[in-house]
């Protein structure tokens, strides 16, 4: 079992730093509130720090295990709610880390660094604590698996969000090679649980017992290509990585034919055929051994004893098999072994819900986000709305193109004409829920009451502005006053997320107010349009042109378009549920914590807003720049910055749109054919 080092770091008063920020911003009621959050924040750092001292005591890694847990669940509300360094506003501390493979030292004010490096040494405690259990004389290869597996969760939750860092300023035990190779060594770990579970219970699994084995293989062989990268193997020690790592490679690749062989000897015994191919496997495991010969000197002694075991046991059974099947079966060889398929025990373990448990202080802590990133916010809803409306606007006019060049082939009126049926029966239902609605008089009046409603909610917005304008001044006039004594948060500071939601309401507003005009206008143009509701099914049949003696039954032509155009409408009512969809998706979600690193520089904001809102700012930026290929980067730096649920829903969005657009014009190509 390969055991991992910990990352070092020097010690921080957290708890004086952060309290006096507090303190100074909020008043000491609120810091009276949050010090027993604070004191455990502190305590639980200067416990981590010490894990290297407690590494073959399961029982202590387990409860740092907790507490590593509880720390980062804290800690980002902190790195929300505080920034770090001289800066004024910001938190007078630094924090200095050393890299666990070179010991280079790393010093930064950089709250989410922090975060990583403690996420990093939770990944070594649960990878120690499941090496700690496979050592133990009783049944624990499950549990030890599980342990790996959160391991490499945790390292590839680490490998996204690093690599979505502006300026990153850590050491490379953080660096995306160092955490591809420790991840897969952390899953083949939880493999090799599994095998030897598996050997141990169930022995005669020949075939399971192969597959086990070839994937061990292969997730070792993975992790040994990232460990022999320039920038690793200068840093790693060989015998305890490099070389172990290639020898596992090579083992388990061994036993996997070792394994085929003695499937197919055994199938062999009941249907007399098949040794020539276990013959092929056993020696193609034995080739695979032999050349690890020439790397005997780099092995560590132990690994050598290891090496020299199973070589002598390849080499007994190649001699009984090549045997059996000279003397008994006279079967021929064939030149190259059967391929082995590879069966993964299961998947990296999430403990996401565990890293963001709520604890006593959390409201308190979350309602402490500064000004600016406030500002931030709103900047931020106002600038994606723009965003978002442009796209939904291009779409609109997608829509509107498609309409016309139908429209050009007389669709779908031309179709209702041969179908002996002019007004279909769904068209004729909607013209009556019109006419039952009022018709045109009834949008009218709508039109007029909608207005109506908009003055009346600019009214409210007006209030509500003056009545908080009105609680802040009353604020500052009793902080004048009774000084330290009204300790109470700021009214400014915790009015701005309500001013920051009512400026979101008042865009919507001006917004609707527009689409309203217009409507108002639309309907000024298309009045005579408007005139035809008025009539009833026959006077409007009549004035549809009739179709020819194939009323009875539609031309294949005829067919294939009215299917073209239930598909056209199918996509449509497909796109405007996912726009539906996106724009629920991103009134629910709390950007808070996005805003905070692009206020303390982490992220790219302009990248964050084309990326939610699906749009493809390669595209967007190149037009200006003249195709660059930086707005790309930026873009994939940025993404780490948008909960996984925006960032799925946006390219889901992006593939939909794209994809409907291609079957647009591929149906509008169909029908000029036709």
């Amino acid at each position: 079992m390969l055991s991992l080092p910990t990352k070092q770091a020097e010690k921080v008063n957290l708890y004086k730093g952060i309290m006096s920020s507090i303190e100074a911003s909020a008043g000491s009621q609120v810091s009276a509130q949050l010090e027993p959050v604070l004191k455990r924040l502190q305590q639980y750092r200067d416990n981590l720090l010490q894990v290297a001292g407690f590494r073959n005591d399961s029982v202590a890694l387990e409860k740092l295990a907790d507490e590593a847990k509880e720390y980062i669940s804290i800690w980002n509300n902190i790195s929300q709610s505080f920034t770090f360094g001289k800066s004024k506003g910001s938190v007078d501390v630094k924090f200095t880390w050393y890299d666990s493979n070179t010991s280079e030292k790393k010093v930064t004010t950089n709250a989410a660094t922090e975060r990583l490096a403690m996420l990093y040494n939770l990944a070594i405690i649960y990878s120690q604590m499941g090496v700690n259990s496979v050592g133990l004389p009783d049944d624990h290869f499950k549990e030890a698996a599980n342990s790996f597996l959160k391991a490499a969760w945790l390292l590839e939750k680490l490998k996204a969000e690093s690599s979505c860092l502006k300026s990153p300023d850590f050491g490379l035990d953080l660096s995306e090679h160092n955490l591809h190779m420790c991840s897969h060594i952390m899953k083949a770990q939880a493999q090799y649980c599994t095998y030897e579970k598996v050997k141990a219970t169930h022995p005669d699994k020949y075939a399971l017992l192969a597959k086990l084995a070839m994937q061990a293989s292969t997730y070792y062989g993975n992790a040994y290509s990232y460990a022999s990268t320039a920038p690793l193997c200068k840093a790693l020690d060989p015998k305890k990585f490099v070389a172990v790592l290639q020898f596992n490679e090579t083992a388990y690749i061994a036993q996997a034919h070792y394994w085929d062989a003695v499937d197919k000897q055994k199938t062999c015994a009941n249907t007399t055929k098949g040794m020539g191919k276990a013959v092929a496997s056993i020696r193609k495991a034995n080739q695979y051994l032999e050349a690890m010969k020439k790397h005997e000197k780099s092995l560590a002694p132990s690994v050598l004893n290891l090496y020299k075991e199973l070589s002598k046991q390849l080499q007994e059974k190649r001699t009984q098999i090549e045997n059996q099947n000279s003397k008994i079966y006279y079967e021929s060889v064939p030149d190259t072994a059967t391929e082995i398929d590879c069966m993964p025990f299961g998947q990296p373990i999430s403990i996401e819900a565990e890293l963001n448990k709520p604890y006593e202080g959390r409201e308190i802590l979350q309602r402490l986000v500064p000004p600016a990133v406030r500002q931030l916010e709103e900047d931020y809803k106002k600038e994606v709305g723009v965003v978002m409306q442009q796209a939904f606007d291009a779409a609109k006019k997608n829509d509107a193109m498609q309409t016309q060049t139908l429209g050009k082939f007389g669709l779908p009126a031309a179709l209702h004409a041969v179908s002996g049926r002019a007004i279909p029966e769904d068209l004729w239902l909607r013209i009556k829920q019109c006419k039952e609605r009022g018709g045109q008089n009834g949008l009218v009046q709508t039109l007029n009451g909608v207005v109506s409603i908009a003055d009346n909610n600019e009214n409210a917005i007006q209030k509500m502005f003056a009545q908080l304008k009105q609680e802040e001044e009353e604020d500052q006039r009793m902080r004048e006053k009774y000084g330290s004594a009204w300790s109470r948060l700021p009214s400014n500071s915790i009015n701005q997320t309500m001013i920051t939601q009512i400026n979101y309401y008042k865009q919507k507003l001006d917004q609707g107010r527009a689409a309203d005009q217009n409507v108002k206008e639309n309907i000024q143009q298309k009045k005579p349009l408007l005139d035809l509701l008025e009539l009833d099914r026959d006077a409007l049949t009549a004035r549809i042109p009739k179709g020819g003696d194939s009323e009875e039954k539609l031309s294949p032509a005829a067919t294939k378009l009215t299917d073209l155009l239930k598909e056209l409408d199918s996509i449509k009512k497909e796109a405007d549920s996912d726009t539906e969809e996106m724009i629920k998706a991103y009134k629910a979600e709390s950007v808070s914590g996005d805003m905070t690193q692009i206020y303390q520089g982490i992220r790219d904001k302009r990248a964050v807003i084309f990326y939610v809102a699906g749009i493809d700012i390669c595209r967007v930026e190149g037009e200006v720049h003249g195709g660059n290929k930086e707005p790309r980067r930026k873009r994939e730096e940025a993404t780490g910055a948008i909960p996984s649920n925006r960032v799925s829903h946006g390219r889901v969005r992006k593939g939909k749109i794209k994809l409907a657009r291609q079957q647009r014009e591929s149906q509008s190509n169909s029908a000029s054919n036709v």
